[in-house]
Parts: structure tokens; C-alpha cells; sequence
């Protein structure tokens, strides 16, 4: 009788719903390697931010954010030598048209190192490199402005604002959780 509730109970929790974000239900192998390719190897490191850390983080930020921001996966990028290179992080943002999906790699001062929009409905201007690379060097004390401090692609404003917002939010989700950065 005890193996049929332990098949039950196993049964139950393999098709039971996960509540996991999108970016944790399998391993982004692909999306890491494409992120931070000079990594041999990455160690994720999940994090429940406090209190006290969230509330600095929409302080800082000027807004709240998002339930999955609250605990972070970070994936520590390693070299061949067992170095660490930084962090990946994978959030969301919204734009014109929907869920943002981008990846965020940040180096060990906190400065991001490269944006990549994964999964999005948007025009294809703000998925470019020369929209994207404009975020990459910025620390979170930039602004991350677009009209300020970043410059929008022709016809992709509010896109283009939520995805430098989002990257933003990753650093100081960085800095907050991995003391990555200068408050």
C-alpha cells in the first residue's frame, strides 16, 4: 500500500502545474552561451531578495518590480581557469506589444556587458545591435533615459524605454542581491 501513495505521490507532482518564471523552467545552455560565450561554464545562483533590499531596489528605480524580480536567478559565467566573468540575469518587460523577454550579462563591476532580446512582438528596431548596444557599458547609476541618455529606434519608444528600464532593474537586482556595483 505504501509504493502505490508513493506512486501517487510522484505521479501528483510530475504533471501537478509549476508556478516556476519561464526563464526557470529548463536551463538556458543555449541563451547563457550566447549571453557570455568566453564562459566554459555557468553555476546558477538563486537569491530571495529581503525586505529591505526590494524596497531599495523600487526606491532606486522608481517603480515596482515585477513578483519573479523578487528571487533572481543569477548564472555565474566561469572561464577555463575558474575564474569568475559575471552574471547573467533573465527578466521581463512590457512593450507596444507584449511580453519582453531579454537576457542582461554583467561583469564583476557591475557595468552590463551585453542586452539580448529573446522572445518579443516587437518591430525589429529595438531588437537591433545598434539599439542594444547602447545599453552595454551603462552602470545602474546611468539613467537609462531614451532621449536622455539613450536613443530610441524610429517607431519603438515605449518598447525601447521598457527594455532599458528592464536592464536597469537588472543591475540594480545585481547590486542589490550580489553587491555587484557602488550603491
Amino acid at each position: 500500500m505504501r509504493w502505490l501513495i508513493s506512486i501517487l505521490v510522484f505521479v501528483a507532482a510530475a504533471i501537478a502545474p509549476h508556478h516556476a518564471s519561464a526563464h526557470q523552467r529548463t536551463w538556458p545552455g543555449k541563451r547563457l552561451a550566447e549571453m557570455m560565450p568566453a564562459a566554459n561554464k555557468f553555476t546558477e545562483r538563486k537569491l530571495t531578495l529581503t525586505a529591505e533590499q526590494i524596497s531599495w531596489v523600487e526606491k532606486t528605480l522608481g517603480e515596482s518590480i515585477l513578483t519573479d524580480d523578487k528571487t533572481p536567478s543569477f548564472y555565474v559565467g566561469v572561464d577555463g581557469k575558474g575564474r569568475s566573468l559575471g552574471v547573467v540575469v533573465f527578466v521581463d518587460a512590457t512593450g507596444e506589444n507584449g511580453k519582453i523577454e531579454l537576457g542582461v550579462a554583467i561583469d564583476a563591476v557591475g557595468a552590463s556587458t551585453k542586452v539580448v532580446l529573446f522572445e518579443h512582438g516587437e518591430s525589429g528596431a529595438v531588437a537591433s545591435n545598434d539599439f542594444l548596444g547602447q545599453l552595454t557599458g551603462k552602470k545602474a547609476a546611468d539613467k537609462f533615459k531614451i532621449g536622455d541618455d539613450v536613443k530610441a529606434p524610429s517607431g519603438g519608444g515605449k518598447a525601447a524605454q521598457a527594455i532599458a528600464t528592464a536592464t536597469r532593474r537588472t543591475l540594480l537586482l545585481a547590486m542589490a542581491g550580489l553587491r555587484l556595483g557602488t550603491k
